[in-house]
């Protein structure tokens, strides 16, 4: 049988403490970790972004497009390709204003491929929101159509941000 001293047995016991508060600080740690930090690392796009989308053609109207706007409650809609090797465009409340009203245009008399902004920025679902987040602060854009194969939704900032 082993015969351990006082002063050896004091030395284990302050290691197994030691390790034991460490372990403890650890598993604390990636917890604290985890809780806070869970979301912006492990959320996809298609976690948290929105299934309402409404598209439109670039040949409709401002006014048809503001109407679409109200119906939906959106503040975006996502142009449709005009053809198969076309790409997506979207046009924004913002576009409107900016782009029409503020420069006196009639809505009734301007299309919505002449205020669109194309192509656009589009996402994958199975992107990481910290990487949509970067990319949208990099690009200054505020909500971009997600497509996987076809249209599947769309994510803004908000959404990021719920």
């Amino acid at each position: 049988m082993l015969q351990l001293g006082v002063s050896q047995i004091k030395t284990i016991n302050r290691i197994l403490h030691w390790k034991a508060g460490a372990a403890i600080k650890l598993v604390n740690f990636l917890a604290s970790f985890r809780k806070k930090y869970w979301r912006e690392i492990m959320m996809k796009v298609q976690d948290v972004m929105s299934l309402n989308v409404a598209t439109i053609n670039g040949s409709a109207t401002v006014a048809e497009a503001v109407r679409l706007l109200r119906l939906t409650q959106l503040r975006a809609l996502i142009v449709e390709p005009s053809n198969p090797e076309d790409t997506y465009g979207i046009v924004t409340q913002s576009d409107i204003t900016i782009k029409v009203i503020a420069l006196g245009k009639d809505p009734q008399n301007v299309s919505v491929s002449e205020i669109m902004s194309k192509p656009c920025i589009i996402i994958d679902p199975e992107l990481s929101i910290e990487n949509v987040a970067r990319l949208f602060a990099q690009s200054d854009i505020w909500r971009a159509p997600v497509i996987q194969d076809d249209l599947v939704g769309v994510i803004s900032v908000t959404d990021i941000l719920n």
